[in-house]
């Protein structure tokens, strides 16, 4: 159904555009024509002009006044004609299909407090995924984008709501093929683990494979963000410890100012280019990952040597890694700033 909403949009916009190609080329074509006449009509009448301006003056500089009109006309028109706005109509004729889509998308989840899976009224409406008190089943929490209201879904609708919002984004083919890639390693897990893979634990193995080529790549943004979503996993999986060395690692990434200069070589370039300062104010610490740094510590009781020389580990090999500007020791004394200012 989703997929064939889609094809219905990329049609549409294909048509839009070969339309627009059609009455343009008509239209410059005629325009084209038009002109060349007009050139060669006041050539031809200068020419004649000529041709009579010793035997009949005024005959002359009539035709040659006629010819220098046409010639300016022609080049008037040549300079001022407007073309035809094709981008306003194919974005016309994407404003029309989103509109259609929206009012097209299946409504889904309930937006009162009600369990989506056994359908159980909750004391509470929750405002993230948590288990239902009746059923056991976990509740997700989303935005359907046909109204944007926040709904208790099921994880199969959940999945149906984040395609419908790649629909309406237009980034449905991205969807799908992400979603191939999910189903092929799901597959090649289950077969590898003898059982059924969790969610999370086909997540964790893409995400171990993008690391490895974002490494490959020197991609430190994408890298970074890989790592916070593999932190997160684990800190829903209990994994305190774990969780809290990633974190610690995205915070490192982060005060490193990541940009994509990571393959100049050239350093006084480089310096030109960016102006970098270590101890930059501007160059901030996610305050979200902060919160988590400092709930992971008050849970795991780790004290604050300890925690130096995770940082210290992690920090030093992703300097090596991707060559960062910013030494441990000044990251870690911005990172234990943070941390003070967060307990306070």
């Amino acid at each position: 159904m989703a997929s064939d909403k889609m094809t219905s949009r990329i049609a549409l916009v294909r048509s839009s555009k070969e339309s627009d190609r059609h009455y343009m080329a008509r239209t410059e074509g005629g325009v084209a024509r038009m002109k060349n006449l007009l050139v060669l009509v006041g050539l031809g009448c200068l020419l004649f002009a000529l041709m009579k301006w010793g035997s009949s003056t005024l005959t002359g500089l009539g035709f040659a006044l006629i010819g220098l009109v046409l010639l300016c006309v022609t080049f008037y028109r040549n300079k001022h004609t407007a073309r035809p706005n094709v981008r306003s109509s194919v974005a016309d004729a994407l404003a029309r299909q989103h509109t259609q889509s929206v009012q097209q998308l299946r409504l889904l989840g309930n937006v009162d407090a009600v369990c989506p899976n056994c359908n159980q009224r909750l004391e509470k409406k929750p405002s993230r995924k948590k288990k239902c008190p009746h059923c056991g089943q976990f509740m997700l929490v989303r935005t359907r984008p046909s109204d944007r209201q926040r709904v208790l879904v099921t994880e199969a609708q959940a999945e149906e709501i984040e395609e419908q919002w790649s629909i309406i984004n237009g980034t449905h083919d991205a969807y799908l093929a992400e979603k191939e890639r999910r189903a092929k390693e799901r597959a090649y897990l289950a077969i590898r683990l003898g059982r059924e893979p969790t969610q999370a634990e086909v997540r964790w193995s893409l995400l171990q494979q993008e690391l490895d080529q974002y490494a490959r790549e020197r991609n430190s943004g994408a890298f970074r963000n890989a790592k916070l979503e593999m932190a997160d996993i684990l800190r829903r999986e209990g994994k305190s410890m774990e969780a809290l060395s990633l974190y610690l690692e995205v915070c490192y990434l982060d005060l490193n100012d990541l940009d994509d200069t990571r393959s100049i070589t050239d350093k006084e370039l480089l310096r030109e280019l960016l102006p970098w300062n270590p101890n930059d104010a501007t160059t901030q610490l996610a305050p979200a990952v902060i919160d988590e740094v400092l709930q992971l510590i008050e849970q795991t009781g780790i004290s604050t040597d300890t925690l130096q020389d995770i940082f210290f580990q992690r920090a030093s090999a992703l300097r090596s890694l991707f060559r960062l500007r910013l030494s441990p020791t000044t990251a870690w004394r911005r990172i234990r700033e943070a941390l003070r200012s967060g307990e306070g």
